[in-house]
């Protein structure tokens, strides 16, 4: 089985760290993180390439986009990539006036538990789906 390609999008150096070593721990060899602390970076890397699964948080302070913009982008680009949306904020309603809506919404925890969670449920829907195909 190839390696799934995840991009991740955060401000905070922590949090990636963390972000990467809880992927590593779960998921081992399984996945390729590609880690962005700038949206418009991210952006370029998903132009050029067709990633499996994109995490990002929603507000970006001091970025020129935020999550609403690069989740628009990224639905316009790739369209059947996942998009998790992952933020301490709880502003659900503001998907509907941003015009995309992610494929999932996870709000940021200590526990990673429920991001883990999500992550495998989306390779898992994809890994049947290439097997579906063949």
């Amino acid at each position: 089985m190839d390696k799934k390609t995840i991009v991740h999008v955060e401000v905070d150096s922590i949090y990636h760290k963390l972000f990467q070593r809880e992927l590593k721990d779960q998921f081992g060899e399984m996945v390729l993180y590609v880690g962005f602390f700038d949206p418009l970076v991210a952006l370029d890397f998903i132009r050029s390439n067709k990633p499996d699964l994109i995490i990002s948080c929603m507000y970006m302070e001091g970025k020129k986009i935020g999550g609403f913009e690069l989740l628009r982008e990224c639905k316009s680009l790739h369209p059947e990539t996942p998009f998790l949306m992952h933020t301490a904020l709880g502003y659900r309603d503001e998907f509907a006036q941003s015009g995309a809506e992610p494929d999932s919404y996870i709000l940021k925890s200590p526990d990673p538990s429920d991001l883990m969670r999500s992550i495998a449920e989306f390779l898992c829907k994809q890994t049947v789906q290439e097997f579906m195909k063949t």
